[in-house]
């Protein structure tokens, strides 16, 4: 039978040069590039950083360049090197929201729940960058631990609920944040949030079934030596979160009586 197929199409001898230099160009560029990195690492294990105090790593990971982060780890970056704050290559990419090369980071060994100098985790830094992806990637890694606190006491959950990031905050309580985990002074995240407006943040707390009627142990609200969060939102002139709250405490009456739920 007849083969029917048009025949294959034949290089020319001068294509198939043409060809051959540009696969030599692209390895050229490859090994350039990966020369480029090993030097910039090189330079920095002898000198230390630069002005901008960042470690090669830390550039890498700001920008999201996983690629550029793996070449580096292979030519022998540590994966928990620190700049001048204290912060991990991976707190850097959380700050970003570079989930990718979170996981990146952790699957090559990075501590997930590493401090700075103020006692941040890289989860702290996703929560206060309201990058959910991240946040995720970190929430869920075995050994992460939710609940780790900072300088100030602060859990990530804190973090979030001050910066006003609803989506966050559920994200948080859904990994298996703590709701009515206390910070310094018995704050919890519902006491955060209302002292700073934020609705968002209110909203999702009392979603997740934040105590209404916690009362922090220094807040000093009304010459008291405790106070709840629809006193420090009252306190703190913050009108929606008060009104927000106010009902809140209302249908808890309604539903549960004076001594609030069984």
């Amino acid at each position: 039978m007849r083969d029917e197929r048009p025949p294959s199409p034949r290089l020319s001898e001068a294509a198939l040069r043409r060809h051959a230099a540009a696969m030599r160009g692209e390895r050229e560029r490859a090994a350039r590039a990966a020369s480029a990195l090993r030097r910039e690492l090189d330079d920095f294990s002898r000198h230390g950083p630069k002005h901008d105090l960042h470690t090669p790593l830390h550039a890498a990971c700001e920008d999201g360049e996983a690629d550029a982060a793996r070449a580096l780890l292979v030519a022998g970056a540590a994966v928990d090197e620190r700049d001048e704050r204290g912060a991990t290559a991976l707190m850097t990419a959380a700050q970003w929201g570079h989930a990718v090369v979170c996981r990146l980071l952790l699957e090559r060994g990075a501590d997930v729940n590493g401090k700075d100098e103020q006692g941040d985790t890289a989860l702290h830094e996703a929560a206060r960058a309201n990058a959910l992806d991240a946040a995720e990637v970190l929430g869920e890694w075995k050994g992460a631990n939710l609940e780790a606190k900072n300088a100030h006491g602060c859990t990530a959950l804190h973090v979030a609920s001050h910066s006003g990031h609803g989506a966050m905050v559920k994200l948080l309580v859904r990994l298996g944040a703590a709701v009515n985990g206390e910070m310094r002074g018995g704050y919890s995240a519902l006491h955060v949030a209302a002292a700073n407006g934020s609705s968002s943040s209110l909203s999702a707390l009392l979603e997740s079934g934040a105590n209404i009627r916690h009362s922090a142990s220094e807040s000093n609200i009304l010459r008291s030596a405790s106070g709840t969060a629809l006193e420090l939102a009252e306190a703190n002139d913050q009108v929606e979160a008060a009104r927000l709250l106010r009902n809140a405490s209302q249908r808890e009456f309604e539903q549960g009586g004076l001594f609030g739920k069984e």
